[in-house]
């Protein structure tokens, strides 16, 4: 080994020896989630920019509300998005309904006809559902005081099936699209 490759992992080895790792407390996190009272922290009023991808990278975005208020006389609360694209605002007002909290089951209620069975599990909220040809997985979290707010979707149709159902213990996968991401970073305002 040459003087200069010796002496560069000398100096590499010393500088990452040197460097504060912050390693990962799991305790720490299984905590921060069993303090967590949804939805009664997340109420309030909250924005920011929803940025949409492809495979090709960022397609466009916009401007987003996100609006959690108890409602009187209720254990609902408001659930009301607003998208703001600089030219039209679009306002939708849904009601987040309790079912079991105890058990993270919870419905928006779209106000036509439309529930939609909601989960909240491990910290995080979810949405799973199928519209107009399109599998969509929503969800929401936490994180540093800002909500996270999530879309994956893509078609219904599956791409493929593979996998051995005759062998034993090789159960058949199936898989299917991924079109769009959504993400937002909201925060309290």
């Amino acid at each position: 080994m040459s003087k200069y490759y010796f002496l560069s992992f000398c100096i590499l080895f010393l500088t990452s020896s040197c460097v504060s790792k912050k390693s990962f407390d799991q305790e720490k996190e299984n905590e921060r989630i069993e303090s967590i009272s949804f939805p009664e922290d997340w109420t309030g009023r909250w924005q920011g920019d929803l940025k949409i991808y492809s495979g090709l990278g960022l397609q466009g975005g916009l401007k987003m509300e996100l609006i959690i208020e108890p409602i009187n006389n209720s254990d609902n609360y408001t659930f009301t998005i607003v998208y703001d694209n600089g030219i039209e605002l679009s306002k939708r007002n849904y009601e987040l309904i309790v079912v079991d909290q105890d058990q993270g089951l919870y419905l928006i209620d779209e106000k036509n006809t439309i529930l939609i069975e909601s989960y909240f599990m491990g910290g995080k909220w979810f949405q799973r559902f199928e519209v107009a040809g399109n599998l969509l997985t929503c969800t929401i979290e936490m994180q540093n005081n800002n909500l996270i707010w999530e879309i994956t979707s893509g078609d219904s149709e599956k791409i493929s099936t593979t996998g051995d159902t005759t062998k034993e213990g090789i159960l058949e996968v199936t898989t299917y699209p991924l079109g769009v991401y959504q993400r937002a970073v909201l925060t309290r305002f």
